[in-house]
């Protein structure tokens, strides 16, 4: 059996231990495992079941306190781990759970080990941050499984409930959930109809992860958006594992590694798959993550971009901003004119059109002053005048256009209608 974090303690801090363990439990995001019974117990199978338990750990966690120290069996215990540590790689953490003094043969043996004040915040703090990288990396926790990877399953309703159809109709999952969003990466989010919480089913209908929570969203390179029940997002790994925890009002799917996050009071930063904020709450608005680049607002709502170590790349000084995926950014000035920028904040493009599309073969639509549509080059020339009351982006050196008439035309690009 695998128990990922096996914790031993002294029967007589039990009520203590239990506290630690759900605090564990609740920010890591996985179950450990301890007997009830306490480390006083002698039986045969409870030795079995300790050096089951010990063998199978990832991490060992030993509750420090003025009885463990004293207990024979403690001492068993935390031997056996520092054995089974040097040989498999596993992590042995002693935890002072009351600020007590190492004493006796229990100093003799461990009094340079280092230990981890639970009281002490940072401590604390860097312990869990710990746990959740020990505890197994995040995208290989769940693969689907080779023969369900062709399958495509479609969403379909009936009374109200959803369930999931394949290519040629037939009914896979059930119509029995109240919620459900489409398959990714093998999973995809349902909400329980008895008790209105979200979790995840595979292709074959089977529940993976339990439905626990308020709300959440699909998989996106490992981790899924989570809603805990005091309305605070974070996200979870395939295990089901909190990696980031419930701490926020908002989060965004990871891009270029970062999250896009809201805090409490309603201003945004970022969070990285470490759980770390690496970009503090700071925006009264911003956008997620585009090549390195994100737009973000200061609380006068001048816009500006950030790269992802949160410098200031292009200046608060615009009306908006928008990082595009054709390598330009997109800006505004105070009389909602539009213009472009290189990656490096430097103006590429004048502020002079009304709209400026994504660039398609080499042309981006833009809209003039008087609301006609013509086409720009990526040096910013006009090369199809403005005359066209609709347009639509260039495909395969075609594109589809109405005149000031109504007619639709297909042209080139120089211009020329084809016929």
């Amino acid at each position: 059996m695998h128990r990922d974090i096996f914790i031993s303690y002294s029967r007589k801090d039990l009520e203590l231990v239990k506290q630690i363990k759900e605090e564990i439990e609740e920010a890591v995001g996985i179950e450990c495992w301890m007997d009830f019974n306490g480390i006083e117990s002698g039986s045969a199978q409870f030795t079995h079941d300790i050096v089951e338990g010990i063998d199978n750990c990832l991490v060992f966690l030993f509750m420090l306190s003025e009885s463990s120290q004293k207990s024979k069996y403690a001492l068993k215990e935390l031997n056996y781990a520092y054995d089974e540590a040097e040989i498999h790689k596993k992590k042995v953490v002693i935890i002072n759970v009351n600020g007590c003094k190492m004493v006796g043969e229990f100093k003799f043996m461990y009094g340079l080990s280092d230990t981890i004040l639970w009281e002490n915040k940072s401590q604390h703090d860097k312990l869990i941050r710990d746990l959740r990288k020990w505890v197994g990396p995040v995208n290989d926790l769940w693969n689907e499984p080779e023969e369900l990877k062709a399958i495509k399953l479609s969403l379909f309703r009936d009374n109200g409930m959803f369930g999931f159809k394949n290519n040629e109709g037939d009914i896979v999952v059930p119509a029995k959930w109240d919620d459900a969003k489409d398959f990714t990466e093998g999973l995809a989010c349902v909400c329980d109809s008895d008790n209105g919480k979200y979790g995840f089913i595979d292709k074959n209908s089977h529940v993976i992860l339990s439905c626990k929570w308020r709300k959440a969203g699909s998989f996106n390179n490992g981790l899924a958006p989570v809603k805990d029940r005091k309305n605070k997002w974070g996200f979870i790994d395939k295990a089901g594992r909190l990696v980031i925890q419930c701490n926020w009002n908002s989060v965004s799917p990871f891009k270029n590694g970062l999250s896009l996050v809201q805090d409490e009071k309603g201003k945004h930063g970022f969070v990285n798959e470490s759980d770390e904020l690496v970009i503090p709450c700071i925006w009264e608005l911003a956008s997620s993550f585009v090549n390195g680049l994100a737009s973000v607002a200061n609380d006068k709502i001048e816009f500006g971009c950030i790269d992802t170590s949160g410098n200031i790349i292009v200046p608060l000084k615009w009306n908006n901003t928008l990082v595009r995926g054709d390598g330009f950014i997109d800006v505004s000035n105070g009389n909602k004119q539009h213009g472009l920028l290189d990656t490096q904040g430097k103006i590429h493009i004048p502020c002079r059109w009304n709209y400026i599309g994504l660039f398609s073969e080499g042309l981006a639509i833009v809209e003039d002053n008087g609301g006609m549509f013509g086409y720009i080059d990526k040096s910013g020339n006009l090369v199809i005048p403005c005359i066209w009351k609709s347009a639509d982006s260039f495909s395969n050196g075609i594109a589809k256009v109405e005149d000031e008439n109504g007619k639709q035309l297909k042209i080139d690009k120089s211009g020329k209608a084809i016929i």
